[in-house]
């Protein structure tokens, strides 16, 4: 999912798991956090993936992370609630996802 107001970025523990980490990658740097509707979890940690840090968390999700400001900024992308879409340049050309 991709949240423009977001300024973290969340990555869901049953994907942390289902991408083949281990607990022993996570920086134990637990953070109080609080979720959509006021309701408040602890992380697990966080990990550095690619060009960003994301924060892990145990909480049942529709999605497998959450893309926040800091994710779209590294990136350079441009995202469309309205088209739905999110673009992003490569090495090669434009992509959308």
């Amino acid at each position: 999912m991709i949240d423009t107001g977001s300024s973290v970025d969340f990555l869901f523990y049953y994907a942390f798991k289902r991408m083949g980490f281990t607990n022993a990658l996570l920086k134990q740097e637990l953070a109080l956090l609080i979720g959509f509707a006021g309701e408040t979890t602890y992380s697990l940690g966080s990990i550095d993936l690619a060009i960003v840090e994301f924060i892990v968390i145990d909480r049942p999700a529709p999605f497998n992370t959450i893309l926040g400001r800091s994710w779209l900024y590294s990136m350079k992308a441009v995202s469309s609630t309205y088209h739905q879409c999110l673009k992003f340049l490569t090495p090669k050309r434009i992509e959308t996802i």
